[in-house]
């Protein structure tokens, strides 16, 4: 009954090679980032001293310079439902089955 069923040795083969192809996209993925840190750097933490942040412009949502695009994003969500009830006063449910 049902689908054939792999032999567990071959089920075992098949989880190994798709944990090693996981984990060899994941170590790719973390060496091209220690290599963009060593070639770029990493800014500094802390805050910025006043006198650099005011050289630089001010920047919107999407990186862009407000002198182009001054977007914001305000965060707020609303949803409004409403119903009306209508109620026939002369029409009664045993009236509403007679034919005549």
């Amino acid at each position: 009954m049902g689908a054939p069923r792999l032999a567990p040795g071959v089920r075992l083969a098949a989880f190994d090679s798709t944990i090693a192809a996981t984990r060899e996209a994941d170590e790719a993925a973390r060496a091209l980032g220690l290599r963009l840190r060593m070639l770029y750097g990493e800014p500094l933490a802390g805050a910025p001293d006043t006198a650099e942040a005011a050289s630089q412009p001010r920047r919107s949502l999407l990186g862009l310079p407000t002198d182009y695009a001054d977007l914001t994003v305000d965060g707020q969500a609303r949803l409004e439902l409403r119903t009306n009830r209508t109620r026939e006063e002369r029409c009664t449910p045993a009236l509403s089955l007679d034919p005549n």
